[in-house]
């Protein structure tokens, strides 16, 4: 994921996480900050304008984007109702 000002210039770059397959990305809300636009690039090396945010939380530093409507590789996420007290996360 790359942040860009209003001029185009590339600014913060880090990870953000394809949470579902219609295209919610969770990332830092700190990589974005004053960010005007941002893009992700695929694991295909396809890259993606940002379309939207679709909630931002600065106190946990976290943002969800929207990307263009699309059928995305989203990353898996376990069933936290499964695990156990003092069970190691894999």
């Amino acid at each position: 994921m790359k942040a860009y000002d209003a001029a185009g210039k590339p600014g913060a770059s880090g990870p953000g996480y394809i949470v579902d397959r219609s295209g919610s990305v969770v990332t830092r809300y700190g990589l974005l900050a004053g960010a005007a636009s941002a893009k992700v690039q695929l694991a295909g090396g396809q890259t993606v304008d940002v379309a939207g945010v679709l909630n931002a939380d600065p106190n946990r530093d976290l943002v969800v984007l929207r990307l263009p409507a699309g059928n995305y590789p989203a990353l898996a996420i376990a069933d936290g109702d499964k695990l156990k007290t003092d069970k190691i996360v894999t």
